[in-house]
């Protein structure tokens, strides 16, 4: 489970060997500017989307959340 931290402005997670990163963290936004991912080996997220930025990456998790 993930806690969504509301003033967090930076998440730096490059190089680590992520394969998958959680859908919560794009409830992150819109605080947070910068969301670092380079270096991992994702496979639920397509390169396209990840070098259009912070922004497109967090809509992108954010549009996977299950409606409540």
């Amino acid at each position: 489970q993930i806690i969504v931290l509301a003033k967090l402005e930076e998440l730096h997670l490059a190089n680590n060997s992520l394969s998958t990163i959680p859908n919560e963290i794009g409830l992150m936004g819109p605080t947070l500017s910068t969301f670092t991912l380079q270096g991992n080996c994702l496979k639920s997220i397509r390169r396209q989307i990840l070098d259009r930025g912070t922004p497109a990456v967090l809509e992108y998790l954010k549009d996977r959340l299950p409606v409540t």
